[in-house]
């Protein structure tokens, strides 16, 4: 990757050691049923699933072994998938200061979610139910997505399309956003932190002409 200038070497270090997927044949006007934080995951049904075409079924996640920010983002070069290496804090919310906050920057981040490990010493409870909150100005905010369902969104994974005013939104808003993970009982609860930062946003960026898409 050829990225230069603060920005530049912020995004070299979120990408390295991320997987990247090419993804061109991911569909954006069609998606499954809303998900209101707060509730159980939503799992597409096969008519909504049935309505998106022939767009592919991707997996949200690839049975990863650690947790992951799962995204797809406009580079210059096209869309690309992309997995990053993350953790998960316990916290007494989502303001709780011990979060971290991942950096997710691209020109545009056109859907955004989480993965759980399957297996290993970090492997996940079953039965996980998670809800997204913005971050602005010390103010909490649940926000209000939609499953994509040109992915298979499930119990350890799913990939979001953002939504503003009941309305589909081409991108995620840059800012800071906090996903509670837990189970049903809540019982077991983790947080996650994502820095979302479009691209040429401020006058301190990389150029767009200069950007190159991960993994090229």
């Amino acid at each position: 990757m050829a990225v230069t200038g603060a920005v530049g070497a912020a995004i070299v270090a979120a990408v390295i050691g991320s997987l990247v997927w090419p993804a061109s044949d991911l569909r954006f006007g069609d998606t499954s049923s809303r998900q209101v934080p707060g509730l159980a995951l939503a799992v597409p049904s096969p008519s909504s699933v049935a309505s998106s075409g022939p767009a592919p079924i991707r997996p949200a996640c690839t049975e990863p072994l650690g947790w992951r920010i799962a995204s797809v983002e406009t580079w210059p070069g096209g869309l690309a998938r992309v997995w990053r290496a993350t953790e998960v804090d316990v916290a007494a919310g989502p303001r709780d200061p011990s979060i971290n906050f991942m950096l997710v920057a691209a020109r545009r981040v056109r859907a955004l979610g989480w993965c759980a490990p399957v297996g290993g010493p970090k492997q996940a409870p079953v039965g996980l139910s998670s809800a997204l909150f913005r971050l602005e100005g010390g103010i909490v905010t649940p926000v209000e997505v939609t499953l994509l369902t040109t992915v298979a969104s499930g119990p350890l994974g799913e990939v979001w399309i953002p939504r503003s005013d009941g309305r589909w939104t081409e991108s995620w808003a840059s800012g800071r956003y906090v996903i509670r993970i837990a189970t049903q009982d809540g019982t077991w609860v983790r947080w996650l932190g994502i820095e979302v930062r479009a691209y040429g946003a401020s006058e301190t960026d990389v150029p767009p002409s200069d950007q190159r898409m991960p993994g090229s």
